[in-house]
C-alpha cells in the first residue's frame, strides 16, 4: 500500500478539505489578504474572511488565508503591488492610479455594489448642505482613505479650491467621534457602518450623501496580474469562498457576527446581551444593504462596467488620473461566474441552522 498517499489523504481530511476522489484534495496555497483598514470589525471583514474561515470554505478551496489590516486602501494596494500580499481590499481609483504609475493590480471582485462613503456632522451643526462646507475641516480615516479624492472631487465640482478647506486624519470609531465632539473637525468623511458604530455609542449625527458616490464603482477585492495568471484556481477559490460568505451573512447576520466574536474576542461587546449583539447585526445589515444589494439577478462580486467607465472618466476630469491605462486593464468579470458556482440555497439553509 502507498503510505505516501495515505499520509496525504489523512492530512487533507485534517484540514477539512472536501475530496472528490480517493486522493483528490487540492494542494494548499497560502495567501495574504490585506484590508484597507487597520482593525477587524463588523463590516466587509465578516463575509470576506470571518465566515469563510469559520465555515472552512477557504480550506475547501485549498487556501490558507492570512488577514492583515493597514490604514487606507492606498497602502493596501501598495502592499499588494509589492508582492507581500496576494489579495487586497481597495478602491477602484486606487487601482487606476497604481496602474497609471506602472503597477499591475486589478479588481477581480466587487465588494460593494454601491459606495458607502457619506459625510456626517453633529446633529446640531450649522452645516445643512454640502454648499456650507467651504472653510470647514474634514476628518477622514486616514489621508490614504478612498474618501479623500471623493471629497476633493466634490469640492472641485462646487467650485471650491483646495485652499478653502482642510482634510485631516481622525481614524475611525471612537477616535473620529472624539475629534468631531471636540471641534477638531467640522465634518467626517467616513462610511456608513462607521456612523452606525458611532451612533451606537450615543453620538447623534446627521448624514449627507456625496452626490457622486452612487455613480462610482465601489470598494473592491483586487489581486495582481501575475498572481491571477499563475494561480487562477486560487483566485477562483478565494472569490467563491467570499461569495458564500456574502450569501451566509445576508441570511443570518447574527450568526455571522458571533463568528467574528469567536475568532476575534476583542471585537465582542463588553456585555454580551441580546441587544448588544443585535446592534452589531444591524450594523452588518446596513453594510450589506449598501454593499451587496438585494437584487438576486446580479451575481455576487459583479463589477458594473458602467460604473467603472464613469469612474474612469470622472477621475480623469478632476485630475486624479492624468495618463491612465486603458479601462479594460483595471477590472475583470471573468471569475464572477465561477465565484457563484455553488448551491446558494444550501448556504442559506446552513445559515438559518446556526
Amino acid at each position: 500500500m502507498d503510505l505516501k498517499k495515505i499520509r496525504h489523504a489523512f492530512y487533507a481530511m485534517a484540514l477539512g478539505v472536501v475530496m472528490t476522489g480517493p486522493f483528490a484534495a487540492k494542494a494548499e496555497t497560502e495567501v495574504t489578504l490585506v484590508q484597507g483598514h487597520a482593525k477587524v470589525g463588523v463590516g466587509e471583514d465578516v463575509f470576506l474572511y470571518i465566515v469563510p474561515q469559520a465555515m472552512g470554505w477557504f480550506a475547501e478551496e485549498g487556501l490558507k488565508v492570512n488577514l492583515e489590516g493597514v490604514r487606507g486602501s492606498t497602502l493596501a494596494a501598495q502592499i499588494l503591488q509589492s508582492g507581500d500580499a496576494q489579495f487586497a481590499t481597495t478602491a477602484p481609483e486606487v487601482v487606476m492610479s497604481v496602474r497609471e504609475r506602472g503597477g499591475s493590480i486589478q479588481t477581480m471582485m466587487a465588494v460593494r455594489r454601491q459606495g458607502g462613503y457619506q459625510l456626517a456632522v453633529p446633529e446640531d451643526s450649522e452645516v445643512r448642505s454640502i454648499e456650507d462646507l467651504k472653510g470647514k475641516v474634514f476628518g477622514a480615516a486616514s489621508l490614504a482613505s478612498g474618501a479623500v479624492p471623493i471629497v476633493k472631487g466634490m469640492m472641485s465640482d462646487l467650485g471650491i479650491d483646495e485652499t478653502d478647506y482642510t482634510i485631516v486624519a481622525t481614524g475611525t470609531g471612537g477616535q473620529a467621534a472624539t475629534a468631531l465632539a471636540a471641534g477638531k473637525v467640522d465634518v467626517l468623511a467616513l462610511w456608513d457602518i462607521m456612523y452606525a458604530t458611532i451612533e451606537n455609542g450615543g453620538v447623534a449625527l446627521r448624514t449627507m450623501d456625496f452626490p457622486i458616490v452612487p455613480k462610482l464603482a465601489g470598494f473592491s477585492l483586487a489581486t495582481s496580474d501575475s498572481f491571477l495568471e499563475e494561480n487562477p484556481d486560487a483566485v477562483e477559490g478565494m472569490c467563491r469562498a467570499v461569495a458564500k460568505g456574502v450569501v451566509f451573512t445576508r441570511e443570518n447576520p447574527v450568526a455571522a457576527v458571533k463568528m467574528l466574536y469567536k475568532l476575534y474576542p476583542e471585537t465582542a461587546p463588553e456585555e454580551m446581551t441580546d441587544a448588544a449583539i443585535e446592534a452589531d447585526a444591524n450594523i452588518m445589515r446596513t453594510y450589506l444593504a449598501n454593499a451587496t444589494g438585494s437584487d438576486a439577478s446580479v451575481p455576487v462580486g459583479w463589477n458594473y462596467p458602467e460604473k467603472w467607465s464613469f469612474s474612469y472618466d470622472y477621475y480623469k476630469l478632476n485630475g486624479r488620473l492624468s495618463d491612465p491605462k486603458p479601462l479594460s486593464e483595471h477590472y475583470t468579470n471573468d471569475f464572477v461566474e465561477k465565484c457563484n458556482d455553488f448551491d446558494a440555497e444550501a448556504i442559506k439553509t446552513l445559515a438559518r441552522q446556526r
